[in-house]
Parts: C-alpha cells; structure tokens; sequence
C-alpha cells in the first residue's frame, strides 16, 4: 500500500535532496505578487532565493496574466499603507 499511496508518506532524506536537486518550482500569481508586499529586506532575501535555482523555474501563461493584470493595482495598495491606517483610525474614533 505504500508504494500505491505514496504521497501520504514522508519521503526518505535521500528522496528530499533528489527533489530539491531536480524539482522545478511554479508559482501562482499571488507568490510573485507578494514580492510587493514585503519588506525590503524580506523582498531581497526571497529575491536571491529565486535566483539561485532560476533555471528551474516555470510560470505558467495564466500565472504571468494574472500578475501583470494585478501588479499595478498591488503596487498602489501598498503606496501609503501608513495613511490608509490613518484614515481607518480615524474614521472609527
């Protein structure tokens, strides 16, 4: 049954570093997006993490649609978080 349902059993370390060695990483448009919402700090860590297995990297056409249809949108929003904290502030009081 194990050999039938292996995807419900932790794979060996051995089978890991096969993974991590060959695997080739997709994202959804929500991952590259958030590329807007991090730190700076935090943007370039995950930045040099992309980067450093580039050549194993696959984004689908609807994943690049839908991150050059809500990039501008998501840039916006995080323009002037400070203010739209502001202005929820003191709307409430």
């Amino acid at each position: 049954m194990r050999n039938l349902f292996f995807e419900y059993y932790r794979p060996s370390q051995e089978a890991f570093e096969s993974l991590w060695s060959k695997a080739i990483f997709c994202f959804e448009a929500n991952v590259l997006l958030d590329v807007y919402r991090y730190t700076p700090a935090t943007r370039e860590q995950l930045l040099d993490i992309l980067n450093s297995f580039r050549e194993r990297i696959w984004i689908p056409y609807q994943v690049g649609k839908e991150f050059h249809k809500n990039r501008l949108q998501v840039i916006k929003t995080q323009e002037n978080p400070y203010e739209q904290i502001n202005a929820r502030v003191s709307k409430a009081i």
